[in-house]
């Protein structure tokens, strides 16, 4: 697979994990980050978005909640403002970074010192945080190939 084909590839795959987020009505979805906003973001934090995040943060913007919190839920919003570059995905869930990687990336969650792996990757994160995964699944290890040298070593 070429340089080009793979970035098609991971944004495809970014997209496929937003039409998912949106087909399961989780949250309220704005339109997504153009170029130029991409662009900005980028050169102002110093951070470079890999395919499959900017196929998932073009596609639609989740910005908020479809419904209000349940009885003991946090009230705060769990989306971040990716318009002012905030990294997360969702609450404490981030994409591993690695830079030659267009897609499958493993999505973790981040919290003080506990790191595990929350999926596979976007498509995969998606359908454990907000579908319906079978329990008998147990959390994700990457592919051998998607491993992130620190972040998967730390996630176990």
């Amino acid at each position: 697979m070429t340089g080009d084909e793979a970035v098609r590839d991971g944004v495809r795959a970014g997209e496929r994990a937003a039409r998912r987020l949106a087909e399961l009505g989780v949250c309220m979805l704005e339109p997504g980050l153009s170029d130029a906003e991409f662009d900005r973001i980028e050169t102002e934090y110093g951070i470079a978005f890999a395919a499959d995040h900017r196929g998932f943060l073009a596609a639609g913007l989740p910005v908020g909640r479809a419904a209000p919190p349940e009885e003991g839920e946090s009230p705060r919003n769990p989306w971040p403002n990716w318009r002012d570059g905030h990294p997360e995905l969702h609450a404490h869930r981030y994409p591993a970074s690695r830079a030659e990687a267009s897609r499958g990336r493993p999505v973790l969650s981040v919290a003080g010192a506990d790191t595990i792996h929350y999926g596979r990757d976007l498509v995969d994160w998606v359908e454990r945080e907000f579908g319906d995964p079978d329990p008998e699944k147990g959390w994700p290890e990457p592919a051998a190939a998607a491993r992130v040298p620190f972040w998967s070593d730390l996630a176990g």
